[in-house]
């Protein structure tokens, strides 16, 4: 649904500048739950990036996000997909030790528009919003 992929078009623009070191990519689609699936031991650090919700912010906005951010907005049902995310990622926890996360929201202009292509307003920020994710990755690993 247009710019609902955003994080899928990201992905594979970071994969293809092969700046951040020492990492895999993985598009989920919109399962969260099979995020314990891909998630093991020797992943010390995890990286969530997809289009957020927001009526208060231009689309385009970054956000950086915690676990615990989203847990304190879950009741505001702040995911575009509705996954339980947090839910999924708080099972494989007990599961395992968990890992540093970060989520990375990114503001949609059009979730309505079925196509796998980026609404206009969305791509022509869409380097910039590349530039600002890939930075925000890079200080995130480097801590």
């Amino acid at each position: 649904m247009s710019d609902e992929g955003i994080g899928v078009h990201i992905i594979k623009e970071l994969e293809k500048k092969k700046v951040i070191k020492n990492t895999s990519f993985l598009d989920m689609g919109t399962s969260s739950l099979d995020i314990g699936y891909y998630i093991d031991k020797d992943i010390e650090k995890l990286v969530i990036i997809d289009c957020i919700k927001s009526d208060d912010h231009k689309p385009g906005t970054v956000f950086k996000l915690t676990l615990d951010d989203l847990q304190e907005r879950k009741k505001d049902c702040f995911s575009l997909h509705q996954l339980g995310l947090i839910d999924s990622l708080i099972l494989n926890s007990i599961i395992d030790e968990f890992h540093q996360t970060l989520i990375i929201g990114i503001v949609p202009y059009d979730i309505k528009t079925y196509s796998t292509s980026l609404s206009d307003c969305i791509q022509e920020k869409f380097s910039t919003i590349v530039e600002k994710i890939q930075n925000v990755i890079i200080g995130f690993f480097s801590n």
